[in-house]
C-alpha cells in the first residue's frame, strides 16, 4: 500500500503530500484562481477556484491488452470537508479519452458518485443518499480489480465504514501518468466547479491495510456502534451496524461543555460516559482466556489534547481494561489493556497533530493459540506504525465503563479536549478484500 494525503492548513499553497511508502504522487497540488480563503479548519474554494497537481504521475501496470493495461488493483480516492449542495468534482484523476478515477459530489444533494472510463467507455457509480452537507463528511471510494472479470468492485466509504452495498463495474478503469489531479475542477474545467470547504484530499494505491491472518469466527460480525457529537447537551446515541456494540447512551458528566459546529469541547474535569457498555464477549473456563474479544477497535475523531487523557475508556476495574489514551508525549497515543490485574502499555508511534483533526484508532486482534494478540495503531484508517505483540489477551465485560475524558469516573487526568466522534467495532468492520494477482 502506498498513500498521498494533502492537507490544506492556509489560502496559499502549495500543499505537499504526506506519503506512505514512497507515496502515489510526488506532485504539489496548488490553486488555481483567485479569492480561496481560510478559516482555520477548511478551505473555501469558491466557483471557479480550485486544487490542482497538474499531470500526478501514477504508474499502474501496463500489459498488451487495451482492455486491462494500466488498471489498479486497488485505488481509493477520499475527500474530508463540508460537501458542497451542487455537482463537482471532489477528486478528479483525468487523463482525456484515455481513463478517468474521479469522486465527483452529486447534484442530487447528499450523494456523491464515482465517474470511470477507459478509452472513450464512461460509467457512473452513485452512492447511496443521507449525507451531510452541514457537517463534515470523510468520503471515499475504493476499486478492488477482479483479475478475472471484465471490471471490479466499487465500495463507497464513509468515516472508513462502508456506505452501501458495493458495485460491480462494467469495464476496468484505466489511470495513466498523465491522469490530471485536481479538486473543483476536470482537466482545469470549472464549468461545474461549486464553492467547496476542503481539509483533506488522499489517494491510496493497494490495500489500505495487509489482510489479518484467518480468524476464528469473529465473534462480534462487524457490529460497530458510533457516537457523534452534535451538540453541547445530549445524551447521544449510538449509530448501529451489525447491531451495534452497545445500546447505551453517552451522555455527559460535568459543567462547561460547549459546541463550536464540528467539535464538542469539554473542559477538564468534564467527561463523556456510558456507563457499563455491557459488551458481550466469550465466556470460557480458562481465566488467562474468558471475555477476550477476537477482534476489537476504538476510534476517536478530534483534536488531540496535549496531555494524558482516556481518548476512549473500557475499563472494569481488576477485571479488565481496553482503553485508547492520549500519551503525555506530545503526539503520540497509547494503549492501556488488563486482565485480573496485570497490565501493560502499548506506545504509537509519534508525529500526530494537536491543532489538526486526526482520526486515531486502535485494533486488537487476538491470537487463538498465543498467549495474546496483535496490537495496530491506524490513522484515517491506514496503518502507523507497526503491529505489536501484547503479552497477555485483554478481557472485556459486560460491567467495563465506557468514557471519554476519564476512567471509571476518574478525571484525574482529565483534561481540555475536542472530539467529533468515538467508534468501536467489535469483529471485523469490513470483509477482508480478495488476494490481489502477483
Amino acid at each position: 500500500m502506498t498513500s498521498s494525503k494533502f492537507t490544506f492548513p492556509d489560502a496559499t499553497g502549495p500543499y505537499s503530500p504526506t506519503q506512505a511508502n514512497g507515496g502515489v504522487t510526488a506532485e504539489d497540488m496548488a490553486l488555481s484562481g483567485s479569492g480561496a480563503s481560510y478559516n482555520g479548519t477548511y478551505l473555501a474554494l469558491p466557483a471557479g477556484t480550485y486544487l490542482t497537481a497538474g499531470a500526478a504521475g501514477i504508474v499502474t501496470p501496463i500489459t498488451g491488452d487495451p482492455a486491462t493495461t494500466q488498471t489498479p488493483e486497488e485505488l481509493t480516492l477520499e475527500y474530508v470537508g463540508i460537501l458542497p449542495t451542487g455537482e463537482s468534482p471532489l477528486v478528479s484523476l483525468y487523463d482525456y479519452d484515455d481513463g478517468e478515477f474521479s469522486l465527483y459530489n452529486h447534484w442530487d444533494t447528499g450523494r456523491v458518485r464515482l465517474r470511470i472510463e477507459r478509452s472513450g467507455n464512461t460509467q457512473l457509480i452513485e452512492s447511496d443518499g443521507g449525507l451531510s452537507t452541514s457537517s463534515e463528511e470523510r468520503i471515499a471510494v475504493k476499486y478492488v480489480d477482479d483479475p478475472a472479470g471484465a471490471g471490479g468492485t466499487v465500495t463507497f466509504l464513509r468515516s472508513g465504514v462502508a456506505f452501501g452495498a458495493s458495485q460491480s463495474t462494467n469495464f476496468k478503469p484505466r489511470v495513466t501518468p498523465d491522469a490530471v489531479l485536481e479538486t473543483n475542477a476536470s482537466l482545469g474545467n470549472t464549468s461545474n466547479s461549486v464553492p467547496q470547504q476542503v481539509s483533506e484530499v488522499s489517494l491510496t494505491l493497494g490495500a489500505t491495510t495487509p489482510p489479518p491472518p484467518p480468524p476464528p469466527p469473529p465473534s462480534g460480525n462487524g457490529k460497530v456502534s458510533k457516537f457523534i457529537f452534535p451538540n453541547a447537551t445530549g445524551p447521544y446515541s449510538p449509530a448501529q451496524l451489525g447491531g451495534g456494540v452497545t445500546a447505551e447512551e453517552m451522555a455527559l458528566s460535568g459543567s462547561g461543555a460547549s459546541y463550536n459546529g464540528t467539535y464538542l469541547a469539554l473542559p477538564a474535569g468534564t467527561y463523556l460516559t456510558a456507563g457499563a457498555a455491557g459488551i458481550v464477549t466469550p465466556t470460557t473456563g480458562d481465566p488467562a482466556t474468558t471475555q477476550t474479544p477476537e477482534e476489537l477497535t476504538l476510534e476517536y475523531v478530534g483534536i488531540l489534547p496535549t496531555g494524558e487523557s482516556p481518548l476512549v475508556s473500557l475499563y472494569d476495574y481488576a477485571d479488565g481494561e481496553f482503553s485508547l489514551y492520549n500519551h503525555w508525549d506530545t503526539g503520540r497515543v497509547r494503549l492501556r489493556i488488563e486482565r485480573s490485574g496485570n497490565t501493560q502499555l502499548i506506545e504509537s508511534d509519534g508525529g500526530l497533530s494537536t491543532s489538526s483533526e486526526e482520526r486515531i484508532a486502535v485494533r486488537y486482534v487476538d491470537n487463538p493459540s498465543g498467549a495474546g494478540g496483535t496490537v495496530t495503531f491506524l490513522r484515517n484508517g491506514a496503518t502507523f506504525g507497526a503491529s505489536q505483540s501484547t503479552n497477555f489477551k485483554p478481557r472485556v465485560t459486560p460491567d467495563a465503563v465506557l468514557e471519554t475524558n476519564a476512567s471509571l469516573d476518574n478525571t484525574a487526568n482529565s483534561v481540555a479536549q475536542q472530539v467529533s466522534e468515538v467508534s468501536l467495532t467489535l469483529g471485523a468492520a469490513t470483509p477482508p478484500p480478495p488476494p490481489p494477482p502477483p
